[in-house]
């Protein structure tokens, strides 16, 4: 099996579901039954003398024979209602002039828009009649990125008032590729690098200087989107997305990804009898599927990305069976019914929100589900594949450090082997999302002025806590002490005792746990101002400080962030170290008196 295999399984055989054609020259099943029903009764439509019935039962044979089934989408007048269904078929196969007669893509990209702002990642397949496929590209990239009209609104500033009698503007406009009109809009509507320095070039060539080319660059890159005539759509919401892309023009191959949706553009071929184009022209239905195989390979996700993928495929498939022994009988399901009922009642008193009240329930089922995903004999035999292909294809292995450049070539980003060792650290230290609202046993947090790790216990910074026995605790409340350890920057190299377990990973940096002098922690007391709640999404929240002022002892209140939470065993064994440490018993011993010498 090769590695352009395991893409296309991954992202089609295993993936696809379900699929629909949105084109109103093929008609649903629905008016075909219709139509029979009323034969010889009324007169047909009109419209179905535009109705392709052996394309249409070619394109749905093409998909049921690979067990895919396929519906069809006639009435285009009001997709902008129907975009649920369309979200929940995995490939669309959309016809980028919807409308019969008409050159306009505004329904398409509509489409497009929609299905790149849902939760669900979606295929689809853009049959175009344009013969500018970089045109299409481009006004694609523009509607998925979501954000064109209010980001060139400077740059159309600068165009509109620089003086440009000093500029051959045709010239310099047409030397403005798509890739690099592609790369501008990737860029969040900056030039890179490499394009900045050819368009530079060209203006100087004119005898233009001073310190604004870079802008001029910029502005001249707005003007050929402009000059392309294309069609663009407003933003829907305010969410930005990253882009990836591909323009091959020697293989024919063009695609765009965001989060959401990948769409792949392909030309439509003339019927030569009688000239239209529908959704596929005289294209052979089959072309679609080689169409988007061609640009899956030419993606190239990573091994990681593959390994992802066929997880979430997997789940969303129903095959990672597993038994919520939780809740195997009905004593089970009273005790976490009653627990949640018991936390929610209380949750007022003590500041806990009756969403706390599943959080023991939903670890459990996690707990399951990761067993269940563990023992999974389908997700195990993908890896074995996806390992033994790159395993066949490595070089020679001499060193670790030749599966770390083995290892960079899946990848675009320029990245160091200390880059890769750093985020392995933290990656394998620290959970992947913060999950917890509150401060916990291991939790990373910093300000201007340094970073901390929490090493209280766990159960002294539960919000539900109260102070109980402990008559400090009640003269303190409704404000929380806490103990947390400084943490001392730490360089690359000190990597190579990262397994002595000093070493902390956050925020793409290392830091130490101890001192390197004394080999001991800083341990700080930190007083919440009224509650171990953060500050929502903003991970921030504010606790004082003690300091020295003089000769007097000040509480200072300071804001903090959270960077990261050290994962359960890590933060574990932080909270031993730091007991440790203060409970420490000092004795006297002398040591034998060294002998100095010159």
């Amino acid at each position: 099996m090769t590695y352009n295999d395991l893409i296309f399984d991954t992202y089609f055989t295993n993936a696809i579901h379900s699929a629909i054609v949105v084109d109103d020259e093929f008609p649903t099943y629905d008016l075909l039954t219709e139509q029979i029903i009323n034969s010889g009764k009324t007169a047909p439509p009109a419209e179905t003398a535009k109705w392709d019935y052996k394309k249409s039962q070619s394109v749905y044979n093409t998909f049921t024979s690979r067990n895919i089934p396929c519906d069809i989408e006639y009435d285009v007048t009001s997709l902008a209602k129907k975009t649920e269904r369309l979200r929940k078929s995995d490939l669309v196969v959309l016809d980028y002039q919807l409308i019969t007669g008409s050159d306009s893509s505004k329904e398409a990209l509509e489409v497009i828009q929609q299905l790149s702002q849902n939760d669900h990642f979606n295929i689809i397949i853009v049959n175009t009649n344009n013969n500018n496929l970089n045109s299409v590209w481009i006004e694609i990239a523009l509607t998925m990125k979501n954000d064109f009209p209010s980001s060139i609104v400077s740059l159309k500033t600068i165009y509109e008032s620089t003086d440009w009698v000093k500029f051959d503007i045709e010239s310099l406009t047409s030397r403005i590729t798509s890739k690099i009109i592609l790369a501008f809009i990737e860029n969040n509507y900056k030039t890179n690098k490499t394009s900045r320095t050819t368009i530079s070039k060209l203006i100087l060539k004119q005898g233009v200087r001073g310190p604004n080319i870079p802008k001029y660059v910029d502005a001249l890159i707005f003007r050929a989107i402009e000059l392309m005539n294309i069609q663009t759509i407003g933003e829907s919401t305010n969410r930005q997305f990253n882009l990836q892309s591909k323009c091959d023009e020697t293989n024919n191959i063009r695609w765009i990804l965001n989060d959401k949706v990948f769409v792949v553009i392909k030309k439509k071929q003339k019927d030569q009898d009688t000239q239209d184009e529908g959704v596929l022209g005289n294209d052979d239905p089959e072309k679609l599927i080689s169409t988007l195989k061609a640009a899956l390979c030419n993606w190239q996700p990573s091994p990681i990305q593959l390994l992802m993928s066929n997880i979430q495929n997997t789940v969303e498939q129903g095959s990672l069976s597993f038994r919520l022994d939780l809740t195997r009988s009905y004593k089970d399901q009273a005790a976490w019914l009653y627990h949640a009922l018991k936390k929610a009642n209380t949750a007022d008193q003590t500041g806990s929100t009756c969403t706390d009240a599943f959080s023991h329930f939903n670890t459990s089922i996690s707990e399951t589900v990761k067993g269940a995903l563990l023992n999974s004999e389908r997700v195990k035999k993908f890896q074995r594949d996806v390992l033994c292909t790159l395993k066949k294809n490595q070089p020679e292995i001499k060193h670790s450090l030749d599966i770390i450049e083995y290892t960079l070539g899946f990848f675009t980003d320029d990245c160091s082997a200390e880059d890769i060792i750093r985020s392995l650290n933290f990656n394998l230290s620290c959970l992947p999302t913060l999950e917890n609202t509150h401060i916990t046993t291991g939790t990373i947090f910093k300000n201007d002025h340094g970073y901390w790790v929490c090493s209280s216990p766990a159960c002294e910074l539960e919000p539900s806590q109260t102070a109980g026995y402990n008559d400090w605790l009640k003269i303190l409340s409704p404000h929380r002490p806490m103990i947390a350890l400084k943490l001392k920057p730490a360089k690359d190299a000190d990597m190579e005792k990262t397994t002595n377990g000093n070493l902390i990973f956050a925020d793409d940096k290392i830091w130490g746990v101890v001192d390197k002098t004394c080999g001991l922690p800083s341990p700080e007391l930190f007083v919440f101002e009224n509650t171990l709640e953060t500050n929502g999404e903003n991970l921030t929240f504010t606790a004082f400080q003690l300091n020295k002022e003089d000769d007097d002892i000040k509480s200072k209140l300071e804001t903090f962030t959270i960077v990261a939470q050290l994962r359960p065993e890590y933060a574990g064994r932080l909270l031993q170290k730091t007991g440790v440490h203060m409970s420490r018993i000092g004795v006297d011993f002398e040591n034998f008196p060294s002998i100095c010498t010159d």
